[in-house]
């Protein structure tokens, strides 16, 4: 007799889990490819390095980070939960993951907000432009 309140109450069907895997792991995949790409191209391109080059260089390892670090703690919850089995250490995974979502979302938004202050100066100091991001 399951109880009302009880967990597996609320817990979606078991499709919905093995979906989530197989779309984190194409996540994981784009990304690390997708970041990989960014960085080679603009590390290796012949074009003078501007600072919004390093801007998105450093906002493409961060991602590329968390795609590495982040997505596979989810992915083994997911597929722990898909599987039916508890996770042993789930609450290390659960620290794991807020830790390095936390850093690594902190850092994405601290360079996306450098990109935009460089964007800023660009467009509204275009003369002083280089005085003021080369330091």
């Amino acid at each position: 007799m399951v109880l009302p309140n009880s967990r597996h109450d609320y817990l979606p069907p078991p499709g919905f889990f093995t979906a989530m895997v197989g779309l984190q792991c194409l996540g994981i995949i784009i990304g690390v490819i997708g970041n990989i790409i960014v960085i080679l191209y603009n590390v290796f391109a012949i074009n003078p390095k501007l600072p919004t080059t390093y801007f998105v260089i450093s906002l493409a390892t961060t991602d590329l980070l968390v795609c590495c670090t982040c997505y596979p703690v989810w992915l083994i919850e997911f597929a722990s939960v898909a599987v039916g089995e508890s996770c042993i250490v789930h609450d290390l995974f659960c620290k794991i993951g807020f830790t390095t979502l936390s850093t690594g979302g902190a850092l994405s938004i601290a360079n996306l907000l450098a990109i935009t202050i460089d964007r800023f100066i660009y467009i509204s100091k275009p003369l002083k432009y280089p005085m003021i991001m080369i330091w």
